[in-house]
Order: C-alpha cells, then structure tokens, then sequence
C-alpha cells in the first residue's frame, strides 16, 4: 500500500475507520480480511488522489465504468427507469416485482437522480465523459 499509494497502514485504518469500516459506496464491510483503495485514475500527472476505500465489486464497478460521475449517474438511473417499468407492468411475462411503497420510493429516487444528471450535465460541460 505504502508504495502503491503512499498509504501507511496507520493511515489505512484511520481511513477505514471514518468509513465506520465499511465500504463507501455500498456501506458492506469487506468480503475478505480488508477494503480496497480507491483512487482517482483520471487524476493529472503521477500523484495519487486516494478517494476511499471500497469492497472489490464496488471498486470494479466504478472501474468498468471509466470512473465517470456521469456514467455512473447514467447507470442508477437507467436501473431506476427499469425497476419503474416492471413496477408497472401487468402482463404475467413481467410480474410486478416492487410492493406500493418500493414504487414510490422508485419513483421518488428516479427523480432525485433526475436532477442530480441535469446538475452534473452542467458541472461537466466541456469535460470528456
């Protein structure tokens, strides 16, 4: 870590620590014995921007992605879009899957995610996505 990060285990567990030792994005705690160290692949020059610490699958996932907001936000809210289908959907092919109150809550975060694409759209203009 030391020499991949600059990151000493001292200053490992104080960072696992603020994350109360538990993923930053998924909030699970670490499928083996530690989180992986997330930093910033896009950050300019050869320092390291060290973002937090992360299970491998949430690690992976940012990664697959290109480590882009925009993307990311693209994916939540294309899952959210296809969970508001099946939610109304009435054919037996696709039964409904989300009680009342998993729609609304659907509905209500397609909406929130809504606005956070169309602010960070704005933050991102003239930045490659």
């Amino acid at each position: 870590m030391a020499r991949t990060y600059g990151l000493s285990l001292d200053e490992y567990a104080e960072l696992a620590a603020s994350q109360d030792g538990v993923c930053a994005i998924s909030g699970a705690p670490p499928a083996r014995r530690f989180l992986h160290v997330d930093h910033d692949h896009l950050c300019p020059g050869t320092a390291v921007h060290i973002r937090g610490l992360l299970t491998f699958s949430a690690n992976v996932s940012i990664s697959l992605l290109k480590d882009r907001p925009l993307y990311l936000l693209r994916a939540a809210l294309y899952l959210v879009r296809s969970l508001n289908r099946y939610a109304e959907s009435s054919s037996a092919a696709h039964p409904r899957y989300l009680s009342d109150s998993e729609h609304v809550e659907a509905r209500q975060t397609l909406a929130e995610l809504t606005r956070a694409l169309a602010k960070l759209e704005q933050l991102t203009r003239g930045v490659a996505a």
